[in-house]
C-alpha cells in the first residue's frame, strides 16, 4: 500500500480544516477590505495546520477552494437566491473562475504549511547541541564532500595538539638559549 496524500487524508480532517478555513475567510472580509478573502483564507489554513496532526495540506487546499467558490456565490446570491448565485458563477469567464478557485486552494495549503511547521516547532523537544550529529545534506555534492573532509581534518588538529602537549616539556622558556659575554 503506498503513502499517498489520499490514504492519509480524514474526513474529520476535511470537516475541521473547512470550518476553519470558512471562518477565516468570513473574519478576513470583515476586517480587510480588499485581499480580506485570501488573509482569511490563510489564517483559517494556518488554524487548521495547527490543529490537524497528519499535515493537512490536502484537506486546507480543499476547504480552501470550496470557501473562494462559496464567497463567490454567496456574494452573488445576497438577496437574490440560490438561481442568482448559479448563474453569477456561470457568468465568470472559466479561466477567470479555474485561477480564483486555484489561488484559494493554493493559500489555504500555505496556511497549513505554516501552521503545521509551528506546530511541530512548537512541540518537538529541542535536542542538546553538544549530542548534534553533522550529517550530510544530500543536495549538493558539495555539501557531502565537504561534511566528511571537515570532520577529518577536526580529528587531525587534535591529534597534533594532543602529541605537542606530551612530548614538549613545560619548563619555562627551556628552548631559548641567551647569549652571553
Amino acid at each position: 500500500m503506498s503513502d499517498s496524500p489520499w490514504n492519509r487524508t480524514s474526513l474529520v480532517g476535511v470537516v475541521v480544516a473547512a470550518m476553519a478555513v470558512s471562518i477565516g475567510t468570513a473574519a478576513g472580509l470583515a476586517l480587510v477590505p480588499v485581499a480580506g478573502s485570501f488573509v482569511g483564507l490563510f489564517v483559517g489554513g494556518f488554524v487548521a495546520g495547527m490543529a490537524i496532526e497528519d499535515r493537512p495540506l490536502l484537506e486546507a487546499g480543499v476547504a480552501g477552494a470550496l470557501a473562494n467558490v462559496g464567497l463567490l456565490a454567496a456574494s452573488a446570491g445576497i438577496g437574490n437566491g440560490v438561481v442568482a448565485a448559479v448563474a453569477a458563477l456561470g457568468s465568470i469567464d472559466p479561466a477567470t473562475l479555474l485561477v480564483s478557485i486555484a489561488l484559494g486552494a493554493a493559500v489555504g495549503s500555505f496556511g497549513a504549511h505554516f501552521g503545521d511547521d509551528l506546530r511541530d516547532g512548537l512541540t518537538e523537544p529541542v535536542g542538546d547541541a553538544n549530542t548534534r550529529v553533522a550529517t550530510p545534506d544530500h543536495s549538493s555534492p558539495v555539501a557531502e564532500s565537504s561534511v566528511p573532509q571537515a570532520a577529518d581534518e577536526a580529528d587531525d588538529h587534535e591529534q597534533v595538539a594532543e602529541e605537542r602537549q606530551t612530548e614538549e616539556p613545560a619548563g619555562p622558556r627551556d628552548d631559548v638559549e641567551l647569549e652571553r659575554d
